[in-house]
């Protein structure tokens, strides 16, 4: 066993370190139920930081959605902030796709419209993800898919240096060009992975979509949801359904 962390989360044992903390299995003393923890520690934890980990405690542990992995608490433990969320049994997609077995075209429509899902429920909320990779999609044994760290990016941006750290590893080109994050950014980012994932298949068409360069002509993660439940509909998956995928111009966004 590690350390107790905020006295009441026991570490079991590391998942992995990043630019952004480290993160940990650990089990609830209260609950003993498992969960995972992420510390932010150094600049990440400056005291801008930690005033917004409290006043906005209760708005992102009120965030539930079935794609989004819930934030149970909001804490802190010495010289660290944490982030405790629900432990969500599965694979990352970057496990997945290291160790050989990448998602077939049916299950690339699914990724699609589980993460475009829980993007447009945070950007109902007002929070940017910021750090959409495949790090943070996990595939659950039932087959669900589920996004993790939805209340990083909220958190460290309080800060000139958090805000540097999530812009570093962005990809949408606004960023470099010095724009402020916005939702598009996000939707950039799924574009990346989709493009990754889907050279062929029924959502190659929303992946160029996303990757346009001006943000304005890149599909709402709303849209993106209708697109890809419409494609995972089409080849079986359990997504919902949709529209069918675009031809001609992107949608105009909003």
């Amino acid at each position: 066993m590690g350390p107790l962390l905020g006295d009441r989360y026991q570490v079991v044992h590391p998942l992995w370190r990043d630019r952004l903390g480290e993160t940990y299995v650990a089990r609830d003393r209260r609950t003993g139920t498992p969960v995972t923890v992420r510390t932010l520690r150094g600049d990440l934890a400056a005291p801008p930081v930690a005033r917004r980990l409290h006043e906005e405690r209760h708005r992102l542990t009120a965030l539930r959605h079935p794609h989004l992995a819930a934030v149970l608490d909001l804490t802190e433990d010495r010289d660290a902030l944490i982030i405790v969320s629900e432990a969500v049994e599965g694979a990352t997609l970057r496990h997945r796709l290291r160790t050989g077995r990448p998602p077939d075209r049916d299950e690339v429509a699914r990724i699609a419209a589980g993460v475009a899902a829980g993007l447009h429920a945070m950007h109902d909320a007002g929070l940017l993800h910021q750090n959409l990779r495949a790090d943070t999609v996990v595939l659950t044994r039932t087959g669900e898919v589920r996004l993790t760290d939805v209340a990083l990016a909220h958190l460290v941006s309080a800060t000139a240096a958090g805000r540097d750290r999530l812009r570093a590893a962005a990809p949408a080109p606004e960023l470099a060009d010095g724009a402020a994050p916005g939702p598009a950014a996000d939707l950039f980012a799924l574009g990346v992975l989709l493009r990754d994932l889907s050279r062929r298949g029924p959502v190659r068409g929303l992946a160029r979509r996303l990757r346009a360069r001006d943000p304005r002509s890149r599909p709402t993660a709303r849209q993106a949801h209708t697109v890809s439940a419409s494609a995972s509909a089409r080849t079986g998956g359990r997504a919902g359904p949709g529209r069918p995928e675009w031809s001609g111009s992107a949608p105009s966004p909003g």
